[in-house]
């Protein structure tokens, strides 16, 4: 991997006006890879005079108007403690709705639902949405209504949602009733561009003791009649999801697992309005696609689609889109990179260009389509410079049963052998997975001279769901083994200096974490655990999994019934075999992983005369505030240095 900030590409010349950036020494410290960063997200109106731009700070995400001319900031958004604004979308030139969510831990929901506001760019007229309307997802913008929205209201009743649309009207709040809907009781609409409701899907429970579903699709006909789309299947509880429609409106775009019972990786399928017959245009032979969509602003036609097979790509459906063509003209300036368009104006002639990468923290740009410029708005990590970051690089292995991981390994730079490395294992674990691009642990980790393995363990998301199932009931033990079997290819490769050895991760690789030093006590010298589960019979009885019956079912599902089993596999009840040393933090209102975890674990340690490091810090799943972000990777740092250097 080589990365270029900039590079002069044919189908592109690029004007690049760069503003005073600070140059800072080659060393970086803990609060150049942890601070919040300038911007999370900026968004262009339609007339191309503001932007709004959201921030952390802190706990909070807040949001803010800021005036093109002058680069003035014209009105701010906040919220209060541990809330963060989210997706924020331009109604008109003079309105913005937002929405708000309550975050107490960096991965957790405590707090309950999000809630969406407008507002006037200058903070006038600002209403709460969701107080005058309940709870509603937006199913469309309405760009050709400019004082509404379309919105879908649902209620769970009867193992199914049922949900009807509404039109919204942003400055009052009121609403009026939308009849476009099947006969059937549906959610989840999908409209196109111009806010007509073209897709939706049912869904029944198989029982009322099963978190297993059965999905219908249902469309709108060329005759704007609503249908059934029946789709021969073989597989249990199929996943789908729309991606976009055509530039005609007579096809449609979904992604799906549901024609592929071996695997269940999930394809790109191309459904036709004339002949009523689906067809899949692209499935990879080891990960799910789909993960991300790209579609035209000015007909809202799909005209690319994203999957990780170990680097971000893309594949097109119609490359000689002006929309597509812009992009790849970006992706040759930017040459492995990200490249993202948050946004344009209403004339598809200002963009503003989002571009990260395993060595590029993120940066925003705007570019002006009649002038052929792009020029540098600012950078999300400005200490950071990328020629002194590490590369990512993918690999891929076979576990000791011959089932093949893939993982990525992060160097030091410069070098590349013999090195004491970091294990460094991602949370979840069903669902989520490690992906290419920017990780602030694992490149803080390589600044200071550490190797960092990152394997995408059975169980993890987005290889399928048979190798994500095949986790299942596995915490422990193949699950484990996996992250063992990465570890000794390490060594193996001569990456890792065998003696030099440690392991850290947070929630579920929190617990991995406390199970790596368990199951191989003479493997790694030091643990890290953050945030984790240490007792798997505490976890189906506190946090906020087991107060739901979904999530009840969830957990015996993934976990299993049998307590001694539970226990086998739990680092509390298995401490007499920890020879590492050990460091574990906590934040002490953590619901997902709550303080009697920290205690299960630490008690038993104390019973049992191992010594041990601690921090805790009231805060939720994860460290939001930034002087506990600073002092734990700070003695983080110390840590390692202590049991490897």
């Amino acid at each position: 991997m080589h990365f270029k900030l900039m590079k002069f590409a044919a189908a592109l010349f690029i004007s690049l006006m760069l503003t005073n950036i600070a140059h800072a020494s080659t060393k970086y410290g803990v609060k150049d890879f942890f601070s919040h960063g300038k911007f999370e997200n900026v968004i262009v109106s339609p007339d191309g005079k503001h932007f709004a731009v959201t921030y952390r700070k802190d706990t909070e995400v807040r949001l803010a108007i800021i005036e093109r001319k002058s680069n003035k900031v014209i009105s701010g958004f906040d919220y209060g403690e541990y809330r963060r604004i989210g997706a924020v979308s331009w109604i008109n030139n003079d309105r913005i709705i937002y929405s708000v969510r309550k975050f107490v831990g960096l991965w957790d929901k405590k707090g309950g639902p999000g809630r969406t506001f407008s507002s006037n760019i200058d903070g006038s007229k600002r209403i709460d949405l969701t107080e005058k309307a309940g709870g509603f997802s937006v199913v469309s913008l309405l760009r050709e209504q400019p004082r509404h929205i379309l919105i879908e209201k649902g209620r769970y009743e009867g193992g199914a949602i049922k949900a009807k649309l509404q039109v919204l009207d942003v400055y009052k709040g009121t609403m009026k009733f939308n009849p476009d809907s099947p006969k059937e009781d549906v959610h989840g609409y999908v409209a196109n561009i111009h806010g007509n409701p073209r897709v939706a899907i049912s869904y029944e429970q198989e029982d009322k003791d099963s978190i297993d579903v059965n999905f219908t699709l249902h469309y709108k006909d060329l005759g704007n009649q609503w249908q059934k789309l029946a789709l021969s299947s073989d597989v249990k509880n199929p996943r789908f999801n729309v991606l976009g429609f055509s530039a005609d409106d007579q096809k449609f775009y979904f992604s799906s697992d549901y024609d592929d019972a071996k695997s269940l990786r999930i394809g790109i399928h191309e459904f036709d309005l004339t002949t009523k017959k689906a067809t899949l245009i692209y499935r990879s032979d080891s990960v799910d696609a789909g993960t991300s969509s790209r579609r035209a602003p000015d007909n809202g036609q799909l005209v690319a689609f994203g999957f990780d097979d170990g680097f971000a790509r893309w594949k097109s459906i119609d490359s000689e889109h002006w929309y597509s063509k812009l992009i790849s003209s970006f992706e040759a300036a930017f040459v492995d990179s990200n490249v993202v368009i948050t946004s344009m104006t209403a004339d598809h002639n200002e963009a503003v260009i989002y571009v990260n990468s395993d060595v590029n923290p993120g940066e925003f740009y705007t570019y002006n389509r009649k002038l052929n410029k792009l020029k540098f708005y600012t950078a999300v990590q400005p200490t950071l410079k990328a020629k002194d970051m590490a590369y990512m690089n993918p690999f891929k292995m076979e576990a000791r049963d011959g089932v093949e991981l893939h993982g990525y390994v992060t160097l030091p730079k410069g070098k590349k052998k013999n090195l004491p490395t970091i294990v460094m294992i991602h949370g979840g674990p069903h669902g989520p997975r490690d992906n290419w691009g920017w990780n602030n642990e694992a490149q803080f980790l390589a600044h200071n001279g550490y190797a960092v393995v990152q394997v995408n363990f059975r169980g993890s998301g987005g290889y399928g769901k048979v190798f994500e199932e095949s986790g299942h009931r596995k915490w422990g033990r193949e699950m484990q083994d996996d992250v063992t079997d990465a570890t000794l290819w390490a060594v193996k490769q001569g990456i890792a200096d065998k003696d030099r050895i440690c392991v850290y991760g947070g929630s579920y690789g929190g617990y991995s974490t406390a199970m790596a030093v368990v199951r191989e006590p003479d493997l790694y010298k030091c643990g890290l655990p953050y945030v984790g589960v240490y007792s798997l019979p505490e976890m189906k009885k506190s946090g906020d999994i087991p107060t739901r019956k979904g999530g009840r079912l969830f957990l015996d599902k993934v976990l299993g019934s049998d307590q001694a089993d539970l226990e086998a596999r739990s680092p509390s009840f298995n401490v007499d075999k920890i020879k590492a040393k050990l460091f574990i933090a906590h934040g002490s209102d953590d619901q997902r992983c709550p303080m009697e975890q920290y205690d299960a674990l630490t008690n038993a340690l104390d019973d049992a005369g191992i010594k041990y490091k601690s921090m805790v810090r009231d805060e939720g799943h994860g460290y939001q505030i930034e002087k506990n972000r600073y002092d734990f990777y700070s003695a983080m740092l110390e840590f390692f240095d202590e049991n490897l250097k």
